[in-house]
Formats: C-alpha cells, sequence, structure tokens
C-alpha cells in the first residue's frame, strides 16, 4: 500500500532522509529516479517500489540498474532527451559510475527536445562507516569529475535543493552531486510539503527526436572534439555555476553585525547543523558571523571575498578532509595576491592555533565534537565582539569531561545472521568442514552482502576483502602462487551487478577457485529489492527472468563444474562442497533458498490468514531444548551463530536454550548433530488457545499528560535490530509534529536487520532553539534501552541532573557469547 504523505500537497508531516530524496523528486518534475542501492540511500529503492503506483500517477519512473555506472549512464540518455534525472548510488557506487559520469561532463547535454534537462547524482557517505566498508568521502572524486557539488544540511533542504540542484545542472549544463551523510539519508524531520509536479516529457509522454539536430561534435567526447570541450567546462561552465548561485542566493552570510569579528565559521551539509547546534548549546547563539555553503564545489570567490572582511579568523567546519579548506585558502591566497584584500585572514579547520589538533579527519563529526572543540576555541582566542558566557561555555566542556570519565567499556554487539538465514546454511557447512586436514587451509575471498558478515564469529569465513563482485578476481592474483584451495561467496544481486564477468575471468584463466553463488532471491542486504531473475522490477512490470544457472553453464560451455541445491541438506550440501573443492579449475556451486526474511515474512501472512478465517491455527511446528539433556557445550551455538538460541539460567548452570520470540523453526540447528538436546514439538489445536493477557480497550487509556518544556526536548532509544527502536522513533517524530515542534530524528540501523546494535536520537525543539539529527553528549532528557547492553553503551547520551531512564533488565547475550567466547558483563 502506498504512503499518502508521498501525495500531500501541503502542511507539515515527519519523513527521513530517502523519504525526503523521493518526495523532492516529486515535486520538482523529476522524469527518471535510476541507480544501485547501497547504505546509506537503499531506501530510496524500496520507498520507490512500495509507492510505484504514485510515481506512474506523477509520471516518474524509477529504474533500479545492475549497477551505479549503468546508473549513471542513464542521466546520459534522460539529458539527452531533456529530462530531468536523478542516479542515485552510495559513496563507493559513485567509484564504480565515475567514468560514465567523467565523459557526460565532457559532453553538450542539452535535450535534443529543446528543453534542458537537469541531472543529479544522490550520493549517499557515509563519514563514520557505520555500515560501508570505507569511511565516504565523495567530495575529492567528484571534483575531479568536474562534479559541482551541492550539500543540504537538514531536512527541508534535502526535499527543496532537489530542484536546486536539477536547476544548477541545466544552466551550467554539468552533472551535479547531491551529497546526503548517513546522519542525514537515515535521519529526518518534519517538512513544509508543495505540491507533485508532472515532467512535461516522461514514460507517459514519450516523444520522438530529431537526429538531424545532433550535433557530433559537442555530444561526442573524443579528441579532437574533447579538447574544445574541455575548456569550455572551465571557461564558461563553471562561470555559470557561479553565476546560477550568486542569483538564487544559495550561499548566505549570517549574523554579521557589520562589525569585524576574531572568530567567524564556514560550514556546509550535516556540518552547518552541528555548527548552529553546537554553538547553541555553548550559549553563542548568532553570535559569530556564518558563511553557510550550500555549493561547496566550485566555492564562490564573491561571497568569500565578503566573508573574509567579517573575521580575522575563519574557522572551517567538515567532516573529513580539509576539501572546503583548502579551496578557501587557496582563493583566498589568490585574492591577496590579486590585491582584491590586503591581508588573508588566518584559516583553520584540521589544525587550530597553537598547532591544536582541530576538526578530526579520521570518522565523521557529531555536536558534540563541535561543542568540545568550539567552546575550547572561543575561551583560547576570544571574541570581543561577541556576547557569551564562558562560565556557561566552560560548564559545557565540563559535562563532556564528565561523561568521558564514565569510562564505559561494553562488549561489541556485532550483527549476525538472521533467525532462517540461509547463509548460515553455507558458512556453517564450509566452517565445519575445515576440521578435515584437506580442508582446514581452504582461503576464503570475501565480497560485499549479507555475507560480508562471514568474517564475525561464529564462522570467521572471510581472509580478505577487495572489492563487490571480486572476491574471485581477488583470487586470480593468488592462484598462481598458492597451492590453497580458494573460494568465493557471491550473492545472487552481485552475480548481476559485476560477478558474472569475475566468473568469466575464472573461467578464461583456468583459475582453480570454487564460487558459492547464494541465490536467496533478492537484494537482501539493503531492503530486498528484486534482481534480473526476480521476473519484476522495482515499477512493478513483469519482465524476463533471467536464470543463474543457465548464464554460468552459457560461460562454462560444459567445460566446468556447476551444481544447484538448497543448502538446508547439510549432509548432502557439504558433499557436493567437498567434491568441488577436490576437483581442479572453477567450480560454481548455487545454494538455492530464499532469504528467511521474505520467506517467514511470507508465512506469517499466511498464518495470520488462517486465523482470521479459523481464529486458531490447526497445528503448528516448534523447535525445544531439553535443558535435561543439554549439557551446554555450545556446539549448536559455534556451529550456527543463530540468535534463536538463547542462555538460559538452571538450577545446573548455564544451559542453552531456544529464544521462541527470535526462533522461526527453520530446525537447521537439529542438522548439525551437536547432540540429543534438540526436539520437536507439534501443537494441535481444536479451538482458539486462552488469551494469555487482559484485552485492553483504547477507552481505558487514560487521556495523556503533556510534557512542558523551555526550548529542547531530546531521547535517544537503543536497542538490537527487529525490537522496534525504529517503529518508536517514527511514532516519537509523528507525534512530536502533531504537537507543533520542530522535530529532527535519526535511525542508525547499523549492519543487519537482526541481532546487530541499533539506536535512534529523537530531538524536539521551539521557538528559534538549534538542534539537528543527533542528540549531543549528555542531552537526552529520556534514555530508552531495550537491551541492557546497549543501553549501558548510550550512556554517553545521558547524565545524572536530566536524564530518566527506562531499560528492559533481560539479558540478551551476543552472538561471541552464545558462542562461548565471552561472558555477558556481571557489572552491568
Amino acid at each position: 500500500m502506498s504512503d499518502k504523505r508521498f501525495v500531500q500537497q501541503s502542511g507539515i508531516d515527519a519523513f527521513n532522509g530517502n523519504e525526503l530524496i523521493v518526495k523532492g523528486a516529486l515535486e520538482s518534475q523529476v522524469g527518471l529516479i535510476a541507480g544501485y542501492p547501497g547504505s546509506p540511500v537503499a531506501e530510496i529503492f524500496t520507498i520507490m517500489e512500495e509507492n510505484a503506483d504514485i510515481l506512474r500517477e506523477v509520471g516518474l519512473w524509477g529504474e533500479m540498474t545492475n549497477d551505479e555506472s549503468q546508473g549513471a549512464a542513464a542521466l546520459s540518455g534522460a539529458m539527452d532527451v531533456g529530462v530531468n534525472a536523478i542516479a542515485v548510488m552510495k559513496s563507493v557506487g559513485l567509484n564504480v559510475a565515475a567514468d560514465p559520469i567523467n565523459i557526460i561532463n565532457y559532453s553538450d547535454k542539452y535535450g535534443l527536445s529543446g528543453m534542458k534537462g537537469g541531472a543529479v547524482v544522490v550520493c549517499g557517505d557515509d563519514p563514520h562507516a557505520s555500515s560501508t566498508q570505507v569511511a565516504g568521502d565523495s567530495r575529492a572524486l567528484m571534483e575531479h569529475l568536474k562534479m559541482p557539488i551541492i550539500e543540504p544540511s537538514n531536512p527541508q533542504e534535502i526535499k527543496d535543493w532537489i530542484g536546486e540542484a536539477l536547476r544548477l545542472s541545466a544552466h551550467s549544463n554539468l552533472v551535479v552531486g547531491y551529497l546526503i551523510t548517513t546522519y542525514l539519508a537515515e535521519g529526518g524531520g518534519n517538512v513544509q510539503l508543495y505540491e507533485n509536479k508532472s515532467p512535461e516529457i516522461s514514460f507517459k509522454h514519450p516523444i520522438t527526436l530529431d537526429i538531424s539536430k545532433v550535433d557530433i561534435k559537442r555530444k561526442v567526447s573524443i579528441p579532437p572534439n574533447t579538447w574544445d570541450l574541455e575548456k569550455e567546462i572551465i571557461r564558461d561552465r563553471f562561470p555559470r555555476v557561479h553565476e546560477y548561485v550568486r542569483e538564487h542566493a544559495l550561499n548566505k552570510i549570517l549574523y554579521s553585525d557589520g562589525k569585524k569579528h576574531n572568530i567567524g565559521f564556514v560550514a556546509a551539509g550535516i556540518s552547518y547543523s552541528y555548527l548552529e547546534q553546537a554553538l547553541w548549546e555553548l550559549g553563542c547563539d548568532e553570535q559569530f558571523p556564518i558563511l553557510k555553503l550550500s555549493v561547496t564545489f566550485p566555492i564562490d570567490p564573491e561571497i568569500l571575498e565578503q566573508f573574509s572582511k567579517l573575521a580575522d579568523n575563519i574557522v572551517v567546519v567538515e567532516e573529513k578532509g580539509p576539501i572546503i579548506e583548502n579551496q578557501i585558502k587557496t582563493i583566498l591566497r589568490d585574492m591577496v595576491q590579486d590585491g582584491k584584500i590586503t591581508k588573508e585572514p588566518n584559516v583553520w579547520g584540521k589544525v587550530f592555533p597553537k598547532d591544536e589538533d582541530g576538526f578530526p579527519e579520521e570518522s565523521g563529526l557529531t555536536p558534540s565534537t563541535l561543542i568540545e572543540k568550539i567552546g575550547g576555541l572561543i575561551l583560547d582566542i576570544g571574541d570581543r565582539t561577541a556576547k557569551y558566557n564562558e562560565k556557561k561555555i566552560q560548564s559545557e566542556l565540563d559535562l563532556l569531561t564528565e561523561i568521558k570519565a564514565y569510562g564505559i567499556l561494553v562488549p561489541p554487539r556485532s550483527p549476525g545472521f538472521c533467525a532462517g538465514c540461509p547463509h548460515r546454511e553455507t558458512l556453517s557447512a564450509v566452517h565445519s568442514m575445515r576440521e578435515e586436514p584437506a580442508h582446514k587451509d581452504i582461503f576464503a575471498h570475501g565480497d560485499i552482502g549479507c555475507y560480508s558478515m562471514s568474517f564475525l564469529p561464529p564462522f570467521g569465513e572471510m581472509h580478505n576483502l577487495t572489492a563487490m563482485a571480486l572476491g574471485g578476481a581477488a583470487g586470480s592474483g593468488m592462484d598462481p602462487f598458492v597451492t590453497n584451495k580458494q573460494y568465493a561467496l557471491m550473492g545472487d544481486s552481485t552475480f548481476f551487478w559485476r560477478g558474472m564477468t569475475a566468473i568469466s575471468n575464472s573461467i578464461k584463466e583456468a583459475q582453480d577457485i570454487l564460487y558459492i553463488i547464494l541465490e536467496n532471491k533478492n537484494t537482501a542486504m539493503t531492503g530486498h529489492q528484486p534482481t534480473p531473475e526476480s521476473g519484476h522490477n522495482i515499477m512493478g512490470d513483469k519482465t524476463t527472468a533471467q536464470d543463474i544457472e543457465s548464464i554460468v553453464r552459457a560461460m562454462g560451455q560444459g567445460q566446468i563444474y556447476i551444481r544447484k541445491m538448497p543448502p538446508s541438506n547439510r549432509e548432502k550440501y557439504m558433499k557436493e562442497l567437498d567434491k568441488a573443492f577436490a576437483i581442479p579449475g572453477v567450480k560454481v556451486v548455487i545454494a538455492d533458498k530464499e532469504c528467511g526474511i521474505t520467506f517467514h515474512k511470507r508465512k506469517r501472512a499466511e498464518r495470520n490468514r488462517i486465523i482470521d478465517r479459523q481464529g486458531f491455527i490447526p497445528r503448528e511446528e516448534f523447535v525445544n531444548i531439553s535443558q535435561e539433556v543439554c549439557e551446554n557445550c555450545r556446539e549448536c551455538t559455534k556451529n550456527t551463530g543463530c540468535p534463536g538460541l538463547t542462555i538460559i539460567d538452571t538450577d545446573y548452570g548455564e544451559k542453552i536454550g531456544i529464544d521462541q520470540s527470535t526462533c522461526v523453526s527453520d530446525t537447521y540447528c537439529t542438522k548439525i548433530m551437536a547432540c540429543p538436546s534438540f526436539e520437536k514439538v507439534i501443537v494441535t489445536r481444536n479451538k482458539p488457545p486462552r488469551p494469555r493477557v487482559r484485552k485492553i480497550s483504547l477507552d481505558d487509556i487514560p487521556p495523556p499528560v503533556q510534557h512542558r518544556f523551555t526550548d529542547t526536548w531530546s531521547a535517544f532509544v537503543s536497542g538490537i535490530g527487529g525490537m522496534g527502536v525504529g517503529v518508536l522513533s517514527s511514532t516519537l517524530a509523528r507525534a512530536g509534529t502533531k504537537e507543533g515542534y520542530t522535530v529532527k530524528f535519526n535511525d542508525k540501523k547499523g549492519l543487519a536487520i537482526r541481532n546487530g546494535a541499533v539506536s535512534a536520537h529523537i530531538n524536539y525543539a521551539k521557538s528559534k532553539a538549534k538542534i539537528s539529527t543527533i542528540v549531543p553528549n549528555g542531552k537526552a532528557d529520556l534514555l530508552v534501552g531495550l537491551d541492557m547492553l546497549e543501553a549501558e553503551r548510550s550512556l554517553i547520551y545521558a547524565s545524572r541532573a536530566r536524564t530518566t531512564a527506562v531499560v528492559n533488565s533481560s539479558i540478551i547475550p551476543t552472538i561471541p557469547m552464545l558462542a562461548g567466547m565471552m561472558n555477558y558483563p556481571s557489572d552491568v
């Protein structure tokens, strides 16, 4: 069912950042969104799939391409027509898409229809490396690709600046980079909504192009054409970027009182929101001039010249590398040389006065980082023109010192495979095979997908990681020099992404490697989007279902070993893997089993239909562990790492039991034949079971007492994937919106849907109070801990004087604890 928020024409409602990208596209006459899902922007494709009827009504076509480069190439075709288009990808996906973007920007892409279509690449950076293999900072690559960069700083800008980015692209004839980070994409807030607008040219209203209008010299970037086009980029298109930015006042100087200050700040994107929040918390709100940049490459020299006259010390606030800082230093140096300014102001960023450390390049920024750094800087060099209270600043610094003194040391809650995940069956099989001397030194090449978690306990089945679809290619560099057997895992979406070319290369080079293709029927890690073998696209149209086995057999021409089978038959599957490892050359085993989440979601829906029809389930089967038989040997947990297993305290000490709230009764834990304590429980019914709890009528619930606060109110929620942290966050965001507050929030989804740590920040504000999507350390009014370990980890957001905590006292072990690798901390 589609979400009615996406058809709202006015009013205010709460959205997350990914939803705002789609809503912004609907409001901005976008005809195409294409690309490949990846954190933190993967949800965009799920949103389009779930709201395909709304997209169709407006005339917006959504396409999940096989990889990011194809999504970027789709921009080229759309621009040639004159259609507004967006490509979506994560930071490492931009690396893949660099080639087509570079060539597009060297071409004249004004539409043959006579209309100017804009092209925007929405790139999701992950500066904290929350769920990406490398920390993301795409700005240097965008600069190399000659892409103007726009960085929205808050939820309203995320939506509204989609239109600005498209118009900037059309005006400059360049592909524009639209940079949002994890805390914006997975964050969000309440925004003002406007009407959706249909594109003039769309899939509903196609046109015929007049090919005679094609100017090959300007459309085809091959020398000698390239030489003139490069001059045009530098001498004409970049100046047009400055022209548009000035004309539409996208960059702004804020809080200038006409006096010269000792300190002025430059910021953009999420860093600007952190800056405003930090200054508010320090009691310095609106006391220093700020240059708020929307376009961070190329920076407009004119507004920088104006700002340079307002402060002796310019402090550049940015995440990761000094991209903005270095541009500013270069521009100011040129201005002094050209005589436009007489003295170059000091520029601080990664380094502060007296050679102190500035804003860190490693990891990302947070409001608390800025409170600490900026508070110390103000106390250090001062600003007589600004009004601030040194005692207030010191009290905020003291609070951060107090929180650091907590010395919280909590075992990590690493993610793991969901209950019922078919990947567990493959990894458990290979891991168990290592007990045989012939298999103990098999080298496991890593890849990107849910199976990236194979390096974690209890399996440790990953010995290197190169890049998506390139595990086998890494093996080709090892193959001539070692006698070890090798294998590479590959997902079905990864196979179509570029994996089939890696297999082709292995066949060509007669490489000795086993490819295990995990065919779970969808792009699971990023939200269960379809693959080319699904038989439908994200718009719901039927497509030709492409069969992996047939493709591999065609590549192998009968010369390579290929088997397809479900991994759930453990004994037969292990024999097949053993046989494959023994055969020289390229081997492909296709593990054919649907993703546990989608399979059991469908089973739950079927179960609910039976209950609706009959009032009860006539027969159910469950797995149980007999406590009288269990010896707590942990073989079941070591060989499965399944979260459906748990630790139970008994009169005879710890035993392993079944967590019925998580277990899906797939019975794989029984197939490792670890011990005789597992048993099948069959429940038969001929009438509905007795209710275990009294039904609560909505009429019995008293009306809530409205909580009163002065300027801001903040909550932090922590737990484990699947506990409802996101649902609670969404509920609070909607409730705050209905109460009339400014709301900003962030949902940290982590690396896994199950088992991994997840959290949510929720901030409410009244009047002029400044908030971001993140709760500063020590500023949470409410801490909800749905898991004790995660509650203790989140104590950095709490303070004794301010915070009320509600904590679930149940003990939920981590996977290493289940496997007996560590104990639950006794002092939690």
